[in-house]
């Protein structure tokens, strides 16, 4: 049975590895809310974050997987401080998260991993939208 009323919104588990003091990786699985999208708005965040020239080949910015995730990233569950107390959902906090890598790219692999029905696979090699990307 396919019930068509669905959420605005879902909650799926995210595990990113993250090298400790001795080079050895650890796994950390903590769970995101994200947005749920129409198809159209699916297409429009791939046609941002994957834009084409114009006839003038003008071609807009790329979306930075930061941009992406402040309009899809909704929520966190289970993300802990060092001394082990809830980390609340706030922007000091999201920055503090997403600026340890590779949580950031692990959060959009997840996101488009989850948007298309398939498990996410951590890549040992996410895509960097990040400044140094961009000045090349």
């Amino acid at each position: 049975m396919f019930k068509v009323a669905v959420s605005p919104h879902y909650w799926t588990e995210v595990t990113v590895f993250i090298l400790d003091e001795e080079g050895k990786s650890q796994k950390f699985t903590f769970d995101a809310k994200f947005k749920r999208l129409s198809i159209d708005e699916m297409q429009d965040l791939n046609d941002r974050v994957a834009p084409t020239a114009d006839e003038e080949g003008n071609k807009p910015e790329a979306l930075t997987d930061r941009q992406l995730l402040d309009e899809v990233f909704l929520d966190w569950r289970r993300v802990l401080d060092e001394d082990g107390n809830a980390m609340s959902f706030e922007v000091a906090n999201i920055d503090r998260v997403l600026g340890i890598y590779p949580v950031q790219p692990t959060l959009v692999q997840t996101f488009y991993g989850s948007m298309s029905g398939a498990k996410a696979k951590n890549s040992p090699a996410p895509r960097n939208t990040g400044p140094a990307a961009r000045a090349k």
